[in-house]
């Protein structure tokens, strides 16, 4: 009899243990966090990261999400699973969130691939914090790119991620434009023999563009290029001597360079003692000359005359 009550007890026990391992797992199953990349091959690891207050501006770094995963011991959330039942999921800042999914967005994805150590910042783009700014750095702090994302939807929208050609890529672009100097009646007028010139050529990621830059002598030229990535054709879009500035450009550095060289005119130093705030005005008088007048309160303090072509102080005073 003693036995038989004793087997009773166990078994009792056994269920009870049972149950609880059963309930125990129902809720391990119940927790779907959200996969991210996180900078390290293009491999996915899983965000779940501890619960906390949201704020206005906050930053997640790749090594954050690994040992994050690592202490979540979590398996990555079925690709099939609505993207809307992930979001309402995952634990974490909303910062955090919004980070995670513009990680997996693929176009920033493949850029984030090549770059181990990223860090990604978020802020709300207002106080209903539905939509998000979110931006990525590199590891040394470069900036990468960034998007929007609306944590409603999880749409990832906006999406500026440049990112760098491949090898192949490279080398498939430079032939492109090496064939089309060649054959360009442009730049046969301007280079004539091309066996005469150094030259170079690179993409600029940022503006999407191609660059080829040739030298002989004192005389530069430098092309802009785009390649159409669908149909591969190339189309010049500007040329231009790179040591000649432009209209505005060429204005603004005379008018520096005459208030620089106004700052060398004997008396300037008396005249401006006991002024903290003067302002200058700089008068382009043709053929290299300006005025440059130094003034505080409405009032004259010093003018001076200047040769930028020569570099000379012409006169100067009160």
């Amino acid at each position: 009899m003693k036995k038989l009550i004793l087997l009773n007890i166990l078994a009792a026990l056994l269920l009870v243990g049972c149950g609880g391992q059963l309930m125990a797992e129902d809720r391990v199953v119940e927790e779907e966090p959200v996969m991210v990349v996180d900078g390290k091959m293009g491999e996915e690891n899983v965000i779940s990261a501890p619960s906390s207050e949201p704020s206005m501006t906050t930053s997640m770094a790749a090594p954050q999400m690994n040992s994050m995963m690592a202490e979540s011991g979590m398996q990555p959330a079925a690709a099939s699973r609505p993207l809307s039942r992930q979001i309402a999921q995952v634990s974490g800042s909303k910062e955090e969130q919004v980070i995670a999914l513009a990680a997996v967005h693929p176009p920033i994805a493949e850029v984030l691939a090549t770059y181990p150590g990223w860090v990604g910042y978020a802020s709300a783009d207002d106080e209903s914090e539905v939509t998000w700014y979110v931006e990525f750095h590199s590891a040394e702090d470069e900036w990468m790119g960034d998007c929007h994302v609306n944590l409603e939807t999880g749409e990832v929208y906006d999406v500026y991620m440049p990112r760098d050609l491949t090898d192949e890529e490279f080398a498939a672009g430079r032939e492109k434009i090496e064939a089309y100097m060649q054959n360009s009646p442009e730049a046969a007028a301007l280079l004539g023999d091309f066996s005469l010139w150094d030259h170079d050529i690179w993409y600029d990621k940022w503006d999407d563009n191609w660059h080829a830059w040739y030298n002989y002598g004192l005389d530069t030229w430098e092309f802009v290029f785009y390649l159409d990535g669908d149909s591969g054709s190339v189309w010049l879009d500007d040329y231009y001597d790179p040591n000649v500035l432009k209209g505005d450009e060429e204005a603004a550095w005379n008018r520096q360079q005459a208030v620089e060289l106004a700052y060398q005119a004997p008396g300037i130093d008396e005249a401006l003692d006991g002024y903290d705030n003067w302002y200058t005005y700089a008068s382009d008088q043709g053929d290299g000359l300006w005025t440059v007048e130094f003034a505080a309160d409405d009032q004259l303090l010093f003018s001076v005359l200047v040769d930028i072509v020569n570099w000379q102080v012409i006169e100067g005073g009160r």
